[in-house]
């Protein structure tokens, strides 16, 4: 009879419980998961600057857009990253094969800035003149997004 009562008490404070763990248990894993995919943004991100860090001189960009940008180093040339189906891509040389750098991407914007820090429309400018360049990207689930902002200024470009 003792087990009986044990069993049901258990029970009862059991129910009681529930609700509220459920509640904490899905806030963590929603921010656990923001939490990945800001991590995953930003290795890609650090991976694009990294590669865009080597560009010799300002004539190595081929060619750059509000959503994509080309570019040569001294060991690639027509390195091509642009948003693609939810993704930030990248692909070497005219025919490469596209591989994936940041997934759950919402926007991508790239501006281009000249060595006064004036913006330089991306559809008119002279390459020569590009100094530095932002990045700004919005990744997201369902439930949120995060905007993750940054800039390089190639360091070979004077």
């Amino acid at each position: 009879m003792e087990l009986v009562i044990v069993i049901v008490i258990i029970g009862v404070i059991s129910a009681t419980l529930i609700p509220f763990l459920k509640i904490n248990i899905s806030a963590y894993l929603a921010v656990r998961s923001g939490k990945d995919l800001v991590q995953a943004t930003r290795i890609g991100m650090q991976r694009i600057l990294t590669e865009m860090s080597t560009i010799s001189t300002a004539a190595d960009i081929d060619f750059g857009l509000a959503d994509e940008i080309q570019f040569d180093t001294p060991s690639y040339a027509n390195i091509n990253y642009e948003l693609r189906d939810g993704a930030i891509v990248r692909s070497e040389g005219l025919f490469g094969t596209p591989s994936k750098v940041i997934i759950g991407v919402k926007s991508f914007q790239i501006k281009y800035y000249d060595a006064a820090g004036a913006e330089i429309s991306p559809f008119y400018w002279p390459r020569n003149d590009v100094r530095r360049i932002a990045f700004n990207i919005t990744v997201g689930d369902d439930e949120h997004d995060y905007e993750i902002t940054t800039q390089i200024a190639p360091r070979n470009i004077q």
